[in-house]
């Protein structure tokens, strides 16, 4: 690890992108699933589906090609 590398808590990273959805529309529960997937994806070492996706969710919602109505939990 090089000496600029900043640790971030996974907690953390949940927290930020549960709140990055939660501005971008998404209701609590969504939010937080979606928060709990990607971290999950990051350390388990699956980048390509990971919080690199946040900016491309958030673009989607916005551009209302992911529906904030849907209720895919269960």
């Amino acid at each position: 690890m090089s000496e600029d590398a900043v640790i971030v808590s996974a907690e953390s990273l949940k927290h930020f992108a549960h709140e990055i959805f939660l501005r971008a529309g998404m209701s609590g529960e969504h939010a937080g699933v979606t928060a709990e997937v990607l971290v999950w994806a990051d350390l388990r070492g699956v980048d390509s589906h990971g919080l690199n996706l946040l900016p491309h969710y958030v673009r989607q919602v916005r551009a209302g090609n992911i529906s904030l109505a849907s209720n895919v939990i269960t």
